[in-house]
């Protein structure tokens, strides 16, 4: 038998052995007919907090080193920052913040916790608090502590039994970590196509200008005609047709024109910005929306075009030269800019 052939040998028998190995290492071991396995551990699951949304009437909590307590209005149809009572807060991200806390577990527990021992968890002074109380007038405080490094949870425990410290997901938590300014629900100007806008009245002092934005009629009107803004300033006056470039920059405001976060929702505060009963100035936007209805029985739909306008009240200049501006049927205070329609009388 030649070297070369002793070699291949030797390989085939290593490899072969090795095979064998990784055989008997992976192979399960065979079970008896009818003998059960060992039943694994079971992880036992604490519910360490429970809030019922129906019956909840007030919550507080603490955001950095700041509590912000809520309660509930007597008609339980919104929510109220004692802090401010004029702000109008998002139900809908309140419900998001409720809903984290109706059932906390664990399954992490750690009993006979001595009170020196607390801020070692974080859970003594200056941690997160919670408070729930309910409407038969119970309240449930809790705190939130450290996170652990390890295994990402934050340890909790209850202010009635603070001895106890469980561990919970850390996201609990954080969907508190915000202020009263954050979850406010802001005022929103309708939204409308170029298209639908058909007039507008803008008034500031003794002045009052209407724009009418629609086709030429009579002599100048032809099947290629295009819109066109006329500004009629008094009752009887004639129209005004305006250059193209000033009704184009009229309509994008219109158009384009959006509120970012108010600068008050306190009635008391109108006067200041001059928006109050009595307001610097006013702008009317007449314009259409689509109504559809479908029909149960076909499932058609049918859409029609209906008209309504909005009513903005609008007050002093900001020191950006945009105007304060407050929708007639709501108490946000915001800082447009409207200089293109101000134009028209003036401003």
């Amino acid at each position: 038998m030649s070297s070369k052939t002793k070699k291949m040998l030797l390989l085939l028998l290593v490899l072969a052995l090795l095979i064998l190995a990784y055989v008997v290492l992976t192979r399960p071991w065979e079970q008896a007919p009818n003998e059960e396995q060992p039943a694994e551990p079971e992880t036992e699951t604490y519910t360490v907090l429970q809030v019922t949304p129906e019956t909840l009437i007030a919550y507080s909590y603490t955001f950095d080193g700041t509590e912000y307590a809520y309660r509930l209005t007597e008609d339980a149809t919104r929510w109220l920052w004692e802090g401010d009572e004029t702000l109008p807060l998002d139900n809908g991200e309140i419900t998001a913040m409720i809903s984290m806390v109706t059932n906390v577990t664990s399954t992490v527990r750690y009993d006979g916790v001595a009170e020196s021992a607390l801020s070692d968890y974080g859970l003594a002074d200056g941690c997160v608090r919670m408070t729930f109380t309910f409407e038969d007038g119970v309240t449930q405080a809790v705190r939130f502590g450290k996170t652990n490094v390890f295994n990402g949870l934050t340890y909790f425990c209850r202010e009635d039994e603070p001895a106890v410290v469980y561990m919970v997901q850390p996201y609990i938590a954080s969907v508190f970590e915000l202020t009263p300014q954050q979850i406010v629900q802001q005022d929103e100007l309708p939204t409308f196509a170029e298209t639908q806008l058909h007039a507008l009245r803008v008034t500031l002092g003794e002045r009052s200008v209407l724009c009418d934005y629609d086709y030429p009629e009579g002599e100048e009107a032809d099947a290629e005609s295009v819109r066109v803004m006329t500004a009629y300033e008094g009752e009887g006056a004639d129209g005004q047709v305006l250059e193209e470039a000033i009704a184009a920059s009229i309509v994008d405001t219109l158009v384009g024109l959006s509120f970012g976060s108010a600068a008050t929702f306190d009635p008391a505060a109108w006067e200041q910005y001059g928006v109050g009963e009595t307001p610097r100035g006013e702008l009317q936007v007449f314009y259409t929306y689509t109504h559809k209805v479908e029909n149960s029985e076909t499932g058609a739909t049918t859409s029609t075009e209906l008209q309504t306008m909005y009513r903005l009240y609008l007050g002093e200049w900001t020191d950006d030269g945009r105007v304060w501006a407050r929708l007639s049927d709501c108490s946000g205070v915001y800082a447009v800019d409207l200089s293109a329609v101000l134009a028209l009388v003036g401003e």
